[in-house]
């Protein structure tokens, strides 16, 4: 029977918190690319891409004053 030691345990936990540390930057780093991304696609009208987006649809607003009080 294998036991696992408490420092073999806290050495894997210590690990385990660095790659989640570690991960967090890069999925920033993914999310702020692909936003970007995804700018460029929709204000580029020479995009290779830019004919595959749904078209934008306007929607009016009709705002009135509000009466102060």
């Amino acid at each position: 029977m294998h036991s696992t030691s408490y420092k073999q345990t806290q050495y894997f936990q210590d690990n385990v918190k660095t790659i989640v540390n570690k991960l967090r930057p890069v999925t920033e780093l993914f999310n702020s690319a692909d936003d970007d991304f995804f700018n460029s696609v929709n204000t580029s009208s020479a995009h290779v891409l830019q004919p595959y987006l749904p078209d934008q649809t306007d929607i009016p607003y009709r705002l009135r004053a509000r009466p102060t009080t």
